[in-house]
């Protein structure tokens, strides 16, 4: 027959054994729950769903690209078209400067001052020139001066993320045209000087290049 100490031991034992079983139980339970999980993840209709979210996702990528490409076409469009009509206007400039060059060489020696004057004066307004007589190759720019057109290329070149710094400096010499011809010690019956200096000084590359 057990004694007291050896059926306390016994039972001492099952007790443990008990405990144990239920904690290796439980760990059986979490992970068949987890499994049980990933097995619904990888369902038919949940592939479906990830499918849509991401046919979702990749529809609002490819609309966003096509907006934005469309946008930079059209700023591009924008662009070349005020390259165009900056060349144009500053070509109409030019002829302008001729025809008082010509004046000023046909007239006395009395009237050339007030001739020098005329040129001065359409230098001093070289940022507000439009064309003669509302010269124009887009109707859009008709009555845009040279400075107006220059600020709205400089907006769409940022669109764009081109760089501007060379547009800037023009742009900083026409708003402020008095001051930019003040140290040019500048004899305005000299008309292919003139026209020289503006060429190099406020005009850009793209501008001059079509020589219209």
């Amino acid at each position: 027959m057990l004694s007291e100490y050896e059926k306390e031991k016994i039972k001492l034992t099952e007790t443990y054994r008990a405990e144990v079983m239920s904690e290796i139980m439980k760990e059986k339970e979490k992970k068949r729950g987890y499994f049980k999980y990933l097995s619904y993840l990888d369902s038919k209709l949940v592939i479906w769903l990830i499918s849509v979210i991401f046919a979702i996702g990749g529809l609002k990528t490819y609309e966003d690209y096509k907006t934005k490409v469309i946008a930079d076409y059209t700023n591009q469009e924008a662009v070349d078209k005020l390259d165009l009509e900056i060349s144009y206007k500053f070509n109409r400039l030019f002829s302008a400067l001729d025809e008082m060059e010509k004046e000023i060489d046909d007239e006395t020696t009395t009237t050339p001052y007030n001739k020098r004057s005329e040129v001065h004066n359409i230098t001093q307004r070289i940022g507000q020139f439009s064309g003669n007589g509302g010269e124009y190759l887009y109707p859009e720019y008709a009555h845009r001066g040279l400075l107006s057109l220059m600020v709205e290329q400089r907006r769409k070149l940022i669109q764009l993320n081109k760089e501007v710094s060379s547009l800037d400096e023009v742009i900083a010499k026409m708003a402020d045209i008095s001051s930019y011809f003040e140290g040019k010690d500048i004899d305005y019956s000299d008309i292919p000087t003139l026209k020289r200096l503006i060429s190099s000084e406020l005009m850009l590359p793209a501008w001059n290049r079509y020589g219209l």
